[in-house]
């Protein structure tokens, strides 16, 4: 790849991260709030363990193509 699509795909997987970290923040307050409630949690906290092993994901190719283009310099 080169260094210019290098870096409009860290601009997409950063506003990617940037999303997922919402999407986490909000599943996160519905966990506490169906737990506050004394509802069921078990589907919530899959889809909240599901979301920050994409995170996870989105963190490490971020890293990976950071470091691509530092190779680049």
């Amino acid at each position: 790849m080169d260094r210019e699509a290098l870096e409009k795909h860290l601009l997409q997987v950063n506003a990617d991260l940037a999303l997922g970290r919402e999407c986490i923040g909000r599943q996160r307050q519905i966990v506490a709030d169906l737990e506050q409630s004394g509802r069921d949690t078990k589907t919530a906290l899959e889809l909240l363990q599901e979301a920050e092993a994409s995170q996870a994901l989105y963190a490490g190719e971020a890293n990976r193509l950071a470091q691509e283009l530092a190779a680049l310099s």
